[in-house]
């Protein structure tokens, strides 16, 4: 038994779901990447030897023994075909073996014939079709790095940042996996949603009121830590938290450069990984010292 018809057993290919995160082994197990080729392989040998024998009229090559091995091979397509929804290929390899037994109930020797030419067609019109078909079926490639984030189990930025900012932690996972698909607009969507809650609650320790857009939150928070830092000289631990927080706020805005003002602006995969960066950095000074939970 191959390892394919051995991953057979343990992941039948019913089990596929579209949108789900697969390997390459993965695909080739569900598709029965083996059997499927090694079949097409053999079916292609046997349109060749058919073609050939037409066009030389080369009669006595003809036997039953030269036939009878593809009933199995064309069932596993139709097997295969059809767990994986390629419903006219697995139509076509129907049609394909019902002409097979029509030659196969004949004589010994198999003369050449309309349908002997006809089966010959009729191979050639199903690998074609299998590969019209397969064709068809996307899979979305990932690098080892994509892969990594898409699928993470641990929180991206951090236990920390996922224990003081809870409201964020389906935007941070989504910003990962777009970031992962390469989608650098959408994952900047995701982070500047996240980014927003970490502005509120950093607004609210400082005493300023709720905003009703996040270009506000950002000038009021940008002043307020401003004048944090400027009037800081003791150096406590608060005012060494507030300093930090206005290079990395600065940093985040040098990064999205104020993409409040610009809602149709797309993101290069380049500068989402920078904001991606930048808001990771953010978050997680933020929740060294504050959270949702402990902020009114």
């Amino acid at each position: 038994m191959s390892a394919f018809d051995r991953g057979q057993a343990s992941y039948p290919a019913a089990l596929w779901q579209p949108g789900k995160l697969r390997s390459l082994w993965d695909v080739m197990i569900a598709f029965r990447a083996g059997r499927l080729i090694e079949a097409n392989v053999k079916l292609a040998n046997i349109a060749q030897f058919v073609r050939t024998a037409v066009e030389w009229e080369v009669q006595a090559n003809f036997k039953k023994d030269h036939f009878r091995p593809l009933i199995p091979q064309l069932q596993c397509i139709i097997e295969c075909c059809t767990e994986n929804e390629l419903i006219a290929s697995a139509a076509m390899a129907v049609r394909v073996i019902e002409r097979l037994e029509r030659i196969l109930a004949g004589p010994e020797l198999v003369p050449i014939s309309d349908e002997i030419r006809f089966f010959g067609e009729d191979v050639q019109n199903l690998q074609m079709r299998i590969w019209d078909e397969l064709t068809a079926r996307k899979a979305f490639v990932l690098s080892l790095a994509g892969a990594k984030l898409f699928e993470s189990k641990e929180p991206l930025f951090g236990v920390e940042v996922f224990n003081a900012f809870p409201s964020a932690s389906d935007d941070i996972a989504e910003a990962g996996k777009c970031l992962a698909l390469e989608r650098g607009t959408a994952c900047v969507m995701h982070l500047q949603r996240a980014s927003e809650v970490g502005l509120k609650v950093l607004a609210r320790t400082l005493g300023i009121s709720n905003k009703n857009d996040w270009g506000s939150y950002i000038r009021e928070i940008e002043t307020a830590l401003a004048a944090l830092a400027k009037a800081s000289r003791a150096r406590s631990p608060d005012e060494i938290f507030y300093a930090e927080a206005v290079a990395s706020f600065d940093y985040l805005k040098r990064a999205y450069r104020n993409p409040s003002m610009h809602p149709d602006r797309s993101y290069s995969l380049e500068r989402a990984r920078e904001i991606y960066d930048a808001t990771c950095s953010f978050m997680r000074h933020l929740s060294a010292r504050i959270s949702e939970a402990i902020v009114p």
